[in-house]
This record gives C-alpha cells, sequence and structure tokens, in this order.
C-alpha cells in the first residue's frame, strides 16, 4: 500500500518536471516578444486587487522568515 502513494508521488515529480521546462521556454519566447511574464503579471494584478497593507505586511514577513534562514537581505534606499 505505501508503494502506490511513493508512485504517484514520483509519477508527479515526473509530470511536474516535464511541463515546467517547456512553459519557461514559452514565457522567455513570450518575454522578447513582447508578452508580459506570467508571474510578473499576476503579482501586479495581485496588488492592486488586494488590501495595500496586506501586501505591506506579506512582504515584511517574507523578508524575515528570509533573514531568519541566513539570507543576505540588504535594504536600497
Amino acid at each position: 500500500m505505501k508503494h502506490r502513494g511513493v508512485a504517484k508521488a514520483g509519477t508527479g515529480l515526473a509530470v511536474g518536471a516535464l511541463l515546467t521546462a517547456p512553459l519557461i521556454g514559452i514565457f522567455a519566447l513570450g518575454s522578447l516578444v513582447g508578452i508580459p511574464t506570467v508571474p510578473f503579471a499576476v503579482f501586479e494584478w495581485f496588488i492592486r486587487v488586494m488590501n495595500g497593507r496586506l501586501i505591506v505586511f506579506g512582504l515584511a514577513l517574507t523578508l524575515r522568515v528570509l533573514t531568519d534562514l541566513g539570507f543576505n537581505i540588504k535594504e536600497h534606499c
């Protein structure tokens, strides 16, 4: 019974890897043509829709977690 879960996880990993590579290529070609990249478009839409305080809280939390994990985060003013 345990082996079924491992097989499903392996299949999911393989499918994800096989789909990610072509998507990265399509996004790169789209940016060369002038189509906005999906992550930036989604983030920009998300910022317009969400409350500003929530966005600032999320960004501050992300920076705090990255700093606590040992990443060197410097402020640029």
